[in-house]
């Protein structure tokens, strides 16, 4: 499956990993939550325990969180995995997806800069 993984230290890749609950949670590093990013089935998979377990801050995700929510206190916290859903399944996200979420990232970093 084609996802997106943004890593704690600011990376930002593309991966093709098994649609399995265990390849996700050791991404994530535990219990996964998704996060919805759009309302047509975008979401974002993170450590549930992230902030229980004092993982470190992901700004990019963070930034993305932002971007798509109107509640802008919350944050991120750990590796998290970006997927597309469909009918509870996930699957492959598109380059049109992937092309979306960095633009996003890219002009709430702009928009911090201000």
């Amino acid at each position: 499956m084609k996802a997106l993984r943004i890593s704690t230290v600011g990376d930002i890749e593309v991966i093709d990993i098994e649609n399995k609950l265990e390849v996700i949670q050791d991404l994530v590093g535990g219990l996964i939550e998704y996060v919805d990013l759009s309302q047509d089935g975008v979401e974002m998979i993170v450590n549930e325990e992230g902030k229980i377990y004092n993982l470190d801050y992901n700004l990019q995700a963070t930034l993305l969180f932002r971007a798509t929510h109107l509640y802008k206190d919350d944050y991120i916290c750990g590796d998290v995995v970006i997927v597309r859903t469909e009918n509870g399944e996930n699957i492959d996200l598109d380059n049109g997806d992937i092309t979306t979420i960095k633009v996003l990232i890219a002009n709430e970093l702009k928009e911090g800069e201000e």
